[in-house]
């Protein structure tokens, strides 16, 4: 018979203990080995040691969010349900001007007998619907500042238990008296800034009416002056000069043979073409009596015609809608078109233009076009005629002082195209008197 092998009982009973404990240490389960009797007990030092280490967190953590709540720069409170303060932080207390102390177990009504009644009604309806409540402003006088009214914004939130019930309102409130002082100040000083913007408009506008006046009369002055003028050349230095040309051609025939009769010669033609230029001047500033002025057409056509004479032909076009116009509106119109061509004429090489005039709504539109040489509308100094205008410069404040416009199109080699544009006499979509003017 094979013998049996040998078994200690007791010693593998010590073994599968000692496998244990080695388990349990490889686990982390226990701190050391003192034997099986004390691995329960070591268990239990480990639990009451992780729990104090949660306790000390939890309190680190709770003193973090109690110096939070006491420091954050606005006030915070709790109130239970009968709107008595449970809590109260120290910048709610400074606020009210008393200690946190003796907020517990008062109402805010309480502290502060003069905030509105309406208070009380709001806080309740929070509690009784959940519904916050924010932005409520308030007007308030404290204990510390009596007689000192301050501007508080408040906020009311229900507050919840475990359970999903309110048990109370957390509020916040904000000092916000600066601030308003502040929007005050600069509300009145917007106000004090839109009634000098109104008196400067005012004034503006007065200096402006004034000014267009002025124009007007200006420009009916000058008219007048043109006309004035034109008379006297016509009456004084056009005789003059016909007369010194009789008296050379009668000197001439006395004495034919007469040693200076070839200078009297000369002097007859420098007489001749001065008549023809001081004619072609009165033809330019007087106008032909059969000539109706207020026909915006019409005046067109005729500076055509003057213009024609100097060289530049002109063709005049027309909608043949009526352009009714006030009278210093049509006079500035016909000495800026006047301008534009005499600028044609000197500056852009060529010796053709249009007129084209249209009738847009409640203006009249008129452009100056050429296919001449051109030049760079952004150069600080335009064109000058030369002749006697007032320039680009004047004419667009001219009509911009009526309500018009004046706009140029133009480049180096491509031509150029003026754009005029001024107001019809008010309620000209009734008239039907002027077919072209």
């Amino acid at each position: 018979m094979t013998a049996e092998p040998f078994r200690d009982v007791e010693l593998e009973k010590k073994l599968r203990e000692a496998e244990e404990i080695l388990d349990a240490l490889r686990n982390h389960k226990v701190d050391a080995v003192l034997g099986t009797k004390q691995v329960a007990m070591l268990r239990l030092k480990q639990v009451e040691d992780q729990l104090h280490e949660q306790v000390q967190i939890s309190g680190d953590r709770l003193k973090e969010i109690e110096s939070i709540y006491q420091n954050v720069p606005v006030g915070l409170g709790v109130l239970n349900k009968n709107l008595k303060f449970i809590r109260v932080n120290d910048h709610l207390a400074k606020m009210n001007g008393l200690s946190a102390d003796e907020h517990l177990g008062r109402t805010m009504n309480d502290l502060l007998p003069k905030l509105p009644d309406s208070l009380e009604s709001d806080l309740r309806r929070v509690i009784e619907t959940g519904n916050p409540q924010m932005n409520v402003e308030l007007n308030v006088e404290t204990p510390d500042q009596p007689g000192i009214q301050r501007r508080w914004l408040g906020h009311w939130l229900p507050l919840y238990n475990r359970q999903k019930r309110i048990i109370g309102i957390n509020m916040v409130i904000e000092e916000i008296t600066e601030r308003r002082r502040f929007e005050e100040k600069l509300r009145q000083l917007n106000e004090t800034l839109e009634e000098r913007v109104t008196e400067r408009t005012e004034v503006l506008q007065t200096y402006q009416t004034n000014l267009r006046a002025l124009v007007s009369e200006l420009n009916k002055a000058e008219e007048r002056e043109q006309q004035r003028l034109a008379g006297d050349l016509h009456d004084n230095l056009g005789q003059i000069l016909a007369v010194c040309r009789m008296e050379l051609e009668l000197s001439q025939k006395k004495a034919p043979d007469h040693a200076g009769s070839e200078e009297i010669e000369n002097t007859v033609k420098l007489l001749d073409e001065a008549i023809r230029y001081t004619r072609e001047l009165m033809s330019d500033l007087k106008l032909p009596a059969e000539l109706n002025k207020e026909n915006l057409v019409a005046m067109m056509k005729w500076l055509a015609g003057t213009m024609t004479k100097r060289g530049l032909k002109i063709r005049v076009e027309d909608d043949n809608k009526p352009k009714p116009l006030n009278e210093e509106v049509r006079i500035v119109l016909v000495q800026v078109v006047r301008e534009l061509l005499f600028n044609v004429r000197k500056h852009a090489d060529t010796d053709e233009a249009q007129v084209i005039l249209k009738r847009q709504e409640d203006a009249v539109q008129i452009a100056i076009t050429d296919e001449g040489k051109g030049f760079d509308p952004g150069e600080k100094t335009l064109p000058q005629t030369g002749e006697g205008g007032f320039g680009l410069f004047n004419a667009r404040e001219r009509l911009n002082l009526l309500g018009g416009t004046l706009d140029i199109d133009s480049a180096p080699g491509k031509g150029t195209t003026v754009m005029l544009h001024a107001p019809l006499r008010e309620n000209s979509e009734n008239a039907t008197g002027e077919s072209n003017g």
